[in-house]
Formats: structure tokens, C-alpha cells, sequence
């Protein structure tokens, strides 16, 4: 009788515990599915700040400042204007032609040292150039056109400042030949302004409390339903 008796209440308790497992699956599916809407309105989750934390470091890029942003002289130095200063001793590199990297003369020799010893140039434009407009965002011809197209024409007798590539400040043509003068005489590409909704984060378009509820969820997941990374 006592051995019936056991197994019976062994029995019993198995299929309570059988009825709690599945309880807890169903509730781990719900909380699952909650977290995952979190996921589609823009939570950042936990693991994401880990990998965010493994990641190795950025490297960072010194830009010459604003009011000198034209760098030149191999990274060592940042030049006010955008032309370099005419001094025969160094040739191509001081010709007065439109200020480079290698180049070796500032016009004017109005230049400061690059803030960390090795600059690029400061893609933003200068407070007092103003820019191309929109429909024509792209500087060339030194500052004085403005192209609707970033690349060049193809016109063979330019050489590399007309050979079809990305349009810069020192290109010559214009794909399409799409230009329009810069409005000022000298300007600088246009530089779109970011919305207010496109400069926050994606967890902004949350709200504090779901954000707080969305965090719950997910460490009751880890807790208790073996969620992992």
C-alpha cells in the first residue's frame, strides 16, 4: 500500500511541475513578444551597450579649426585661404594654385599649427563663406560654381581636374555641365542642417516610462528565462 501510495504522490507532483514548466514557457513567450516590440520601437538593449563596449575605440581625426580650416604641409599646418602663397624656391608646391595637403605655402602666411600635430582639412564651411545652394550643393572652379552633380565632366584637355571623379573645390567642370555661379563669389558646399528628430538617438522616440518597462522586461528575461546575449 505505502509503495502505491508513493509513487502516486510521486506522479502528482510530477505533473504539478510539468503544469508550472508550461506556465512559465507561456509566460516567457509573452515576455519574449513584449521585448520584441521594445526592440522594433527603438530600445537599446543591454547586449547592445556590451557590444558597443568590445568595440574598439574610434580613432579620432583632428580637423583644422574653422577659421583655418585648410590644412597643408603634409598635416602640420592649417592655412586661412584656400590658395597657396607664390614662392618659386619650392615649385609646384608654391605656386599659387589652390592649397594641398603637400603643399608647402599658405597664401598671405596667414596660417596656425594643426591642434594634434597631424590635421585634415575642416570639412565645414567657414562662418564668413557662404554656401552653394541646395539644388547646386557641390563647390568646384575654386569657390565659384557650384555643381548639381559630386562628380566631374570627362574633358580630356583638364587632366585630373576634369577626369569624371568626385567633384572637388579645385575641379574645372561639372557633369551635365548642372552649374550655377556661387551667389557670394566664393562659397563653399552646401551642408544640410540635421532635423531635431534625425540628430536623437533612436531610444528618444520612447518615452521614459516605456523605456523603464522595456528594461524590466528584459532582465526578467535573463532572470528567468535563460535569455542571453
Amino acid at each position: 500500500f505505502f509503495g502505491v501510495l508513493i509513487v502516486l504522490v510521486v506522479l502528482t507532483l510530477a505533473e504539478g511541475g510539468n503544469r508550472k514548466a508550461v506556465r512559465a514557457a507561456r509566460k516567457c513567450k509573452k515576455m519574449n513578444k513584449t521585448f520584441e516590440g521594445c526592440l522594433e520601437k527603438g530600445y537599446k538593449s543591454i547586449c547592445d551597450e556590451s557590444d558597443d563596449d568590445n568595440e574598439e575605440e574610434e580613432v579620432v581625426v583632428n580637423h583644422c579649426p574653422t577659421d583655418f580650416p585648410n590644412v597643408y604641409y603634409n598635416g602640420q599646418y592649417c592655412c586661412k585661404s584656400n590658395m597657396e602663397k607664390f614662392y618659386e624656391p619650392q615649385g609646384a608646391q608654391c605656386d599659387g594654385s589652390v592649397i594641398q595637403r603637400d603643399s608647402m605655402c599658405c597664401a598671405g602666411d596667414q596660417y596656425t599649427s594643426c591642434p594634434g600635430g597631424n590635421c585634415e582639412s575642416n570639412p565645414a564651411p567657414t562662418p564668413d563663406i557662404p554656401q552653394c545652394p541646395a539644388s547646386h550643393p557641390n563647390v568646384y572652379y575654386n569657390g565659384q560654381h557650384c555643381c548639381a552633380s559630386n562628380v566631374e565632366k570627362v574633358y580630356a584637355p583638364q587632366g585630373a581636374q576634369c577626369d569624371g571623379g568626385v567633384i572637388g573645390r579645385d575641379s574645372m567642370c561639372c557633369e551635365g555641365d548642372q552649374h550655377t555661379p556661387c551667389p557670394s563669389g566664393n562659397c563653399a558646399s552646401y551642408q544640410p542642417s540635421r532635423s531635431k528628430r534625425e540628430s536623437e538617438p533612436e531610444e528618444a522616440q520612447l518615452n521614459k516610462k516605456e523605456s523603464r518597462k522595456c528594461a524590466r522586461v528584459e532582465k526578467n528575461l535573463m532572470k528567468k528565462c535563460d535569455y542571453e546575449c
